[in-house]
């Protein structure tokens, strides 16, 4: 019976953080109401249709721009090769995934994800049990340790705030207008022009300066100041009123360093409370890592460093041993592994390029049905071209350079 591997889901329940609330149709039926209402107005013999419909049109605009953070919610993830996809966020695709890290919040694990698309506005998906964070891993390609970093916002600017009031003003103003009364019409008017000249400018600034942003990388922590701070000279770090409170040691003994903060509630930038202690949580792990409170890896380490290519060794001469590895009488037996663990290591997002390929080579001669239904469910979950590519070419080389390279390697 065919393996049906590749069209297999898993759904796990989850509590998504993710504040990006995109509402496209807001924006784009305001401004379709915005047109489509001047065009009214210049054909009807009613004009103030038409000039109601343009009115409403640019509210709707105006609101897209104060809409408000998505609240956190318990949802389904839909685990699929290569991405996975939930209620809140829409499809996310391994390959859009920048930086992702894990820690344990009590008897829960915290997934935290970077989106290219949603820089500075991390995605956290609160997990039950180690079983459903190894699950999205593996459909996103990320591996055990994490990789890449993690962008947040401990503190915005005021210029969001001002944005947000002057966007308001607009909106009354462009409501006013409704008004059927010269004298309010033309004051609305005159208020909804300096309303909208201000949003501009607002926006102009808000992009030209934008929030000071503290950054998660694999060894330690990069604050708004731009001071690093390692993992391995964290002792504590927590959450106070109104601020985050590294404990450092030093050469003097271990001192405090405070990064100021402010949370939000309904504003797009920034970070919640609950957001701010999932990402402490996940500087305090990666700081109990660093001194030694971590689970080690289970991994074939011994098969990996029999598959790498050698120092001095070219293609030929490693794609030779490979093939010898793979076709001789008990070469597969030989290397004292099982397929499982030739699987492990080809889906592994952190293992080499070169062991990931070698792995998928052996795979094609000792179990090439199997690695045919697999291979694209792997390849969706690599994010690096150079890798992926390399895997490809190992499956995909022609059936007849086979004989020849056993060949060379037995001559």
């Amino acid at each position: 019976m065919q393996d049906q591997s590749s069209k297999s889901t898993t759904a796990i329940r989850a509590r998504v953080f993710d504040p990006a609330r995109r509402l496209h149709t807001l924006w784009l039926g305001g401004a379709a109401a915005m047109v489509g209402g001047i065009a009214l107005a210049t054909v009807l013999p009613v004009w103030w249709i038409g000039y109601g419909t343009s009115m409403l049109g640019l509210v709707a605009v105006l609101a897209w721009e104060i809409r408000p953070r998505r609240r956190a919610a318990d949802t389904m993830v839909t685990c699929m090769p290569g991405a996975i996809r939930t209620k809140q966020t829409g499809l996310i695709r391994a390959r859009d995934i920048e930086g992702a890290t894990t820690a344990r919040i009590g008897e829960r694990l915290a997934l935290v994800l970077s989106h290219r698309r949603r820089r500075r506005a991390p995605i956290i998906l609160e997990l039950d049990d180690e079983p459903a964070a190894d699950a999205i891993r593996k459909s996103l390609g990320v591996g055990h340790h994490g990789f890449g970093h993690i962008d947040f916002v401990p503190r915005p600017t005021s210029h969001e705030t001002t944005s947000r009031v002057v966007t308001i003003m607009a909106i009354l103003s462009a409501l006013a207008m409704l008004i059927p009364e010269p004298v309010v019409i033309a004051m609305a008017a005159f208020v909804l022009v300096l309303m909208l000249s201000l949003v501009v400018s607002v926006a102009i600034v808000r992009h030209a300066v934008p929030s000071p942003f503290a950054r998660l990388t694999a060894g330690g922590v990069f604050l708004p100041t731009g001071m690093f701070v390692p993992f391995n000279v964290i002792e504590d770090v927590k959450v106070l009123a109104n601020e985050v409170l590294f404990q450092i040691r030093t050469d003097r003994g271990v001192t405090s360093l405070k990064m100021p903060i402010k949370t939000v509630t309904m504003q797009r930038v920034g970070t919640t409370r609950e957001e701010l202690e999932h990402i402490v949580a996940q500087i305090r792990a990666a700081s109990d890592r660093c001194h030694g409170q971590y689970t080690i890896k289970s991994e074939p380490e011994a098969l990996a460093a029999r598959l790498a290519r050698g120092k001095d060794e070219n293609d030929i001469d490693w794609h030779a041993r490979l093939d010898t590895i793979a076709m001789g009488g008990a070469g597969y037996r030989a290397l004292s592994a099982e397929p499982a663990e030739l699987w492990a290591l080809l889906e592994d997002p952190e293992a080499a390029a070169d062991v990931r390929a070698a792995a998928a080579r052996v795979l094609r001669r000792i179990d090439k049905d199997t690695l045919r239904v697999r291979v694209k469910d792997v390849l969706a979950t690599v994010r690096d071209k150079e890798t992926r590519v390399r895997i490809a070419d190992s499956i995909e080389e022609e059936e007849e350079h086979a004989p020849d390279s056993q060949s060379a390697a037995h001559s």
